[in-house]
């Protein structure tokens, strides 16, 4: 014998639930006409601005904060990379076939970005130390200063990293990431992209990575020695380390 199914009797609202119901609806409706109305205003004022003005981009930005509160806008984190504990190390083969180990010096560096959305926020912008190359060979240091990287007119080698083309979150505290940028070396600008492995732990980042760059694309002189000559391609190894700002 099949028992008939009770149908469950619906849930039965009080008067006072409709209409705090209704005041909830009608408070969310006049918030979202209050933003249309303030965004209709700020984009009629941007419109009018002449363009790449200061007004037009302060517009554009009070036009994104009209639709989405400063809550919901991730804050970026900024980190100060220091000079003593970053390492930039080179190698070169020289016209006699052998590798030469350098070192360059991070004067100073600067990186932000939100951990959650590092594809769209992170930069980085670096400037070394042109004429602290040091192969622990005093004569071929200057003759490498002087005559090739020409330090006195280009005393600085620059890095602008401002788009991640990818971002891979490996673990809790890591990344791969993929940053292109301008590097600025010997007078010659250049896009170059860098493969980095980032790690970030106690308000503490740590980049490293690898490179290699052609010194002819950079007019830098190969150096000679009668019939020899030195390789064309420096591999650059690099491991950055910053502390994050308040």
């Amino acid at each position: 014998m099949i028992k008939s199914m009770s149908a469950k009797k619906p849930r039965r609202v009080s008067q006072r639930d409709q209409i705090q119901e209704q005041r909830e609806g009608r408070a969310v409706v006049s918030m979202v006409e209050n933003q249309c109305r303030h965004a209709v205003v700020i984009a009629g004022a941007a419109a009018r601005a002449p363009r790449g003005s200061f007004w037009r981009r302060l517009g554009s930005l009070l036009l994104v904060l009209a639709f989405f509160p400063p809550s919901a806008v991730a804050e970026l984190q900024r980190f100060r990379l220091s000079p003593d504990e970053s390492q930039i190390a080179t190698k070169i083969t020289d016209p006699f076939g052998k590798v030469v180990d350098g070192t360059f010096r991070l004067r100073q560096g600067e990186a932000q970005g939100d951990p959650d959305r590092l594809a769209e926020s992170a930069s980085v912008g670096l400037v070394i130390d042109a004429a602290s190359y040091n192969s622990n060979i005093g004569l071929r240091d200057q003759d490498v200063q002087e005559y090739y990287l020409e330090v006195k007119q280009h005393p600085v080698i620059r890095f602008s990293g401002t788009a991640v083309e990818k971002a891979e979150r490996t673990s809790k505290e890591a990344w791969q990431i993929t940053v292109k940028g301008r590097l600025d070396l010997h007078g010659v600008q250049r896009e170059i992209v860098v493969p980095v492995r980032l790690f970030y732990q106690q308000n503490r980042i740590v980049a490293q990575g690898s490179l290699r760059l052609s010194l002819e694309e950079f007019n830098i002189a190969i150096p000679r020695l009668l019939f020899w000559k030195a390789g064309d391609q420096a591999e650059v190894n690099f491991r950055l380390v910053g502390e994050r700002q308040p």
